[in-house]
């Protein structure tokens, strides 16, 4: 068995595995008159089909994984993109003001 070997290093994966099991909160709140929308792209491509926000009212997205990108648009046909957010480390909060998305 000469010139085969193992070799075993330590390697501390917790920086690369640490956002990996995050769970993220994001809040929407259509603090507008007429409805919104908005959809999600999964880390893995899937995508889901748009989700009305009616006017005066918010929406808790719960257990979101980094990666995640968050569709917003500013009708309820979800035809209108109107803002685009990647999930990362921390939770956000957006609001409608009947004509934009703007990040908190």
């Amino acid at each position: 068995m000469s010139g085969e070997y193992l070799l075993i290093e330590r390697v501390n994966l917790l920086p690369i595995y640490a956002t990996e099991l995050l769970n993220v909160t994001l809040t929407l709140n259509n603090r507008g008159t007429g409805s919104a929308s908005y959809d999600l792209v999964l880390p893995s491509g899937a995508n889901q089909n748009p989700v009305i926000v009616a006017a005066s009212s918010s929406v808790v997205l719960t257990g979101l994984f980094p990666r995640t990108r968050l569709n917003l648009y500013s009708d309820a046909s979800g035809g209108t993109l109107n803002y685009t957010y990647v999930v990362a480390a921390v939770g956000r909060t957006f609001d409608f003001d009947g004509t934009n998305w703007i990040p908190q």
